[in-house]
């Protein structure tokens, strides 16, 4: 999780403090992205079988990406209440995945 952005203050220097500003209004767009405030995920999958992956995330899932699998397999998930903090995955083989939550 992204921690929130406040910017040092330096009254007695007003060009930096200027900077600042326009510095920290870019940075708090980006913070705004969802997908930067992820968390990595590891599981493994079976096929035929629904998995219930704990995400740790804090918030309802927007969404997720496989960023490492050792098996050539397809992953997605099944309806499930992502408020407990599962994600319900399943896949068409025995995969051991590495997911981005956000």
């Amino acid at each position: 999780m992204l921690p929130p952005f406040t910017p040092p203050r330096y009254p007695t220097d007003e060009p930096l403090t200027r900077t600042q500003d326009a510095v920290s209004d870019s940075l708090r767009g980006v913070l705004r992205v969802g997908m930067l405030d992820g968390a990595s995920v590891t599981a493994s999958l079976k096929p035929g079988a629904s998995t219930l992956v704990p995400h740790g995330i804090g918030r309802v899932v927007e969404g997720w990406l496989v960023t490492d699998k050792d098996a050539a397999a397809d992953v997605w998930r099944v309806k499930g209440d992502e408020r407990t903090g599962l994600l319900a995955l399943r896949s068409n083989a025995n995969v051991n995945v590495t997911l981005w939550v956000w």
